[in-house]
């Protein structure tokens, strides 16, 4: 048997214990003086029986076992209790794998709201790339990814040796900072999510040839958390100020510019009026982002420090109720399969097992064709997915996401960026969900 233990955010003592007996695994977990654990079960399954690649059951679970168990330690579980004890002061010489940063609301809060017209609103391009961590240390420079992992996870080799620039550029600062920011292909241009994705997701040595290939990425600090070693506790205005300052002294390597940009401010109530309508103000970002083809913008109190939020130990993200995206979203109807036997959507895991975890999503293109857009994990919860089991799929689902691409307009897929379910539309009909462009 394994235990872990994790503290919340109100400071109560959280345990996850797993046991395994030959192909079955028991998994205990809640929450330290409370007389309500959950149980659940995970039964191990015969895989490519009869292949050279086979996997008993016995195998299976302990397999699965393994993945749980690393699961838990990202999101910040410990072995003891004793090491799960927060702490204000980051340890460079040893950074914890349970170390998050902040990160904005997906969408623009009450709080927010009133900050517009009441407060010090900021508002800065949200760029479309890959969140990661720069973790300076008297001239020692470390990469990490927003997990907090220093290498790629197949080959195991150090993020910087596929950013050699970005390293060389932070490596003359003196003391002990980290930053968060945003890997992306172009500071100013438009959005390239692929290219970023191909990079971070390649090993090593195809990530360098991609970059040689079609770009390097760029890294734009979005904060400055940690300062001489200390929490940045100065307002979050004058933390743009300081990388603004602090991007204009680092050297540009190989007299290449711009490896290491700030964000990009459209909106600064020091500079501008203070707007007097909240929800207007908001909506016209919205129209910019589309009319500029951004991903969108991200709204934050330039008086607010987010002292209490900029990071933690627990390996989960926290989020300011003022730091919010703004960004169009979209709906539409799409219809919905569940199949998994016949390749259709997947079954859920742990409490979800056996019930529906995600569908297949398709539409219909001019022509009447049946074409496969996505699958849809997102907005499903456990009263749906009952019910899903006695659903007559096909259905019509209305779904709602950021963004997506089309491969009639040169894209690889027709795929949707972080779709989720509004509902089901029982009152729309499969041959209504029609989109011209595919």
């Amino acid at each position: 048997m394994t235990t872990l233990f994790n503290v919340s955010r109100t400071g109560a003592v959280r345990y996850w214990s797993i046991s395994i007996d030959k192909h079955i695994l028991t998994i205990e977990y809640g929450q330290e003086g409370t007389n309500q654990p959950v149980t659940t079960t995970y039964t191990g399954k015969l895989k490519n029986a009869g292949k050279a690649n086979e996997i008993t059951a016995e195998n299976d679970a302990l397999n699965e076992m393994e993945r749980l168990i690393l699961s838990k330690t990202r999101k910040g579980y410990r072995p003891g209790r004793s090491l799960i004890e927060n702490t204000n002061d980051v340890d460079f010489d040893s950074i914890p794998v349970n170390l998050r940063f902040y990160k904005p609301q997906s969408k623009v809060t009450k709080q927010a709201e009133d900050m517009v017209v009441n407060g010090n609103p900021i508002v800065t391009r949200k760029y479309d790339g890959e969140m990661m961590v720069v973790v300076c240390n008297d001239g020692d420079v470390q990469i990490f990814s927003r997990t907090m992992l220093p290498t790629h996870h197949v080959d195991k080799q150090s993020w910087n040796d596929r950013f050699p620039s970005i390293v060389e550029a932070f490596s003359g600062l003196e003391g002990q900072h980290i930053f968060t920011g945003e890997m992306v292909k172009d500071p100013y241009g438009p959005d390239d999510r692929k290219h970023v994705a191909r990079v971070l997701k390649s090993k090593t040595e195809k990530a360098i040839e991609v970059q040689q290939q079609d770009g390097w990425l760029r890294y734009i600090i979005w904060d400055w958390p940690v300062i001489y070693g200390k929490k940045n506790t100065e307002t979050y205005q004058k933390r743009l100020s300081t990388i603004d300052d602090l991007v204009e002294q680092l050297p540009d390597v190989n007299e290449k510019p711009y490896w290491v940009e700030r964000p990009e401010i459209f909106f600064d109530s020091k500079c501008t009026q203070r707007p007097t309508d909240a929800k207007s103000f908001i909506e016209s970002f919205k129209q910019e982002a589309e009319k500029l083809g951004l991903e969108g913008f991200v709204l934050a109190d330039g008086d607010a420090t987010y002292a209490d939020k900029l990071y933690n130990f627990r390996g989960k993200t926290d989020r300011p109720k003022t730091f919010c995206k703004i960004k169009p979203v979209y709906e539409d109807d799409f219809i919905a399969y569940w199949d998994p036997e016949a390749g259709d959507g997947t079954y859920g895991r742990g409490k979800a097992e056996g019930l529906l975890g995600s569908v297949a999503l398709y539409q219909l293109d001019k022509d009447g064709e049946l074409v496969y857009i996505c699958d849809c994990g997102g907005g499903f919860n456990d009263a749906f997915r009952e019910e899903a089991r006695k659903e007559d799929f096909p259905l019509v689902m209305e779904v709602m996401y950021e963004s997506r691409t089309y491969t009639s307009k040169g894209s690889d897929t027709n795929a949707l960026q972080f779709p989720r379910m509004v509902r089901t539309r029982h009152d729309k009909t499969i041959e209504e969900c029609i989109n011209e462009h595919l």
